[in-house]
């Protein structure tokens, strides 16, 4: 016996419905990360600009590019 067209079309319907949840765990991660890095950058940087403002030696700097 043959099953009703009408059922599988209703299963393969509601299969079809994307979840907005990936989207929104990705978009949380990015941000978090960002923030992260930009807090981490900045305190570096502070801890830097300290070093070279209280050392009465010359310093020397290298930038690393990537």
């Amino acid at each position: 016996m043959r099953t009703p067209t009408h059922e599988i079309d209703d299963e393969i319907a509601c299969d079809d419905t994307p979840s907005v949840w990936p989207l929104l765990l990705a978009t949380g991660s990015v941000l978090l990360g960002y923030l992260v890095g930009r807090v981490s950058y900045q305190r570096d940087l502070r801890a830097a600009l300290r070093q070279i403002e209280e050392s009465p030696e010359p310093i020397e700097i290298t930038l690393q590019a990537l």
